[in-house]
C-alpha cells in the first residue's frame, strides 16, 4: 500500500524561495532532496494537499507550479475538517493565530494521510504534537496514526520504507526462484524414479 503523505505550503515555498544565509541555504537544500526524491519515486506515494495549502501559495505561482508537477492530489473542506480543526484549538494545540495550521493537520487527518510533512518543528513536527494530534484524532474516531515529520526526518523515513520494500521484494523472488528450483528438483527425481520402475520390468 502506498504511503499518504500530505506537505504543508512552508517546504514547498522553500524549494523555490532566495535563500539569504546558509542556515536559510540548508533548508532549501532539504526541501529540494525531498521534492527529488518525490519525483524519482511518484509512483511509490499518494502525496496530498489541501486548498488551504493552495491559498497559502497563491501568492507564489512558481513554487505552486513546481509543486503540481507531482500531481498531487487535492483535499478540499468539509464539516468534519472544520469541527476537528476546532476541537484541535480547544484542546490547547495551538494557539488561534495558527488557524491554518490547524486546518493542516485535520485535513491530513481527515485524508488518511500516513505523515504531515512541515518546517515549523515548535508547532507542527514534533514527538509531543504528534501524541497530542494521535490522542485527540482517536477520541473523534480518527485510528490511523500519523506521524508529523520535519523534510529532514521525512527523507529518512521515505528512504528507510523503500529500501524496506525492496528488500522485501527482493526476498519474495528469492524465495519463488527456490520454489521453481525444488519444484524441478522434485519433478526430475520422479522421473528418475518413473524411468527405474520402468527398467524393473524389461
Amino acid at each position: 500500500m502506498k504511503k499518504r503523505i500530505y506537505i504543508e505550503s512552508s517546504p514547498i515555498l522553500w524549494t523555490c524561495n532566495t535563500a539569504a544565509n546558509p542556515k536559510e541555504k540548508e533548508v532549501q537544500q532539504e526541501a529540494r532532496n525531498l521534492f527529488r526524491h518525490l519525483q524519482i519515486f511518484r509512483d511509490e506515494y499518494d502525496i496530498c494537499v489541501s486548498t488551504e495549502v493552495i491559498r497559502e501559495l497563491n501568492h507564489n505561482e512558481k513554487s505552486l507550479h513546481e509543486f503540481f508537477k507531482l500531481k498531487p492530489e487535492i483535499l478540499s473542506v468539509d464539516n468534519d475538517v472544520n469541527v476537528l480543526a476546532v476541537e484541535y484549538f480547544m484542546r490547547g494545540l495551538l494557539p488561534e493565530n495558527k488557524q491554518s495550521d490547524l486546518m493542516h493537520l485535520a485535513y491530513a487527518t481527515k485524508g488518511d494521510c500516513d505523515m504531515l510533512i512541515s518546517n515549523d518543528p515548535r508547532h507542527i513536527a514534533n514527538e509531543e504534537q504528534q501524541e497530542k494530534v494521535n490522542t485527540i484524532n482517536k477520541e473523534n474516531g480518527y485510528t490511523k496514526k500519523i506521524k508529523l515529520l520535519t523534510v529532514q526526518e521525512a527523507i529518512v523515513e521515505l528512504y528507510a520504507t523503500l529500501e524496506n520494500k525492496f528488500s522485501q521484494k527482493n526476498d519474495i523472488e528469492n524465495m519463488k526462484k527456490l520454489e521453481e528450483e525444488v519444484q524441478e528438483g522434485e519433478q526430475k527425481i520422479k522421473e528418475i524414479l518413473s524411468e527405474t520402475e520402468k527398467r524393473r520390468y524389461l
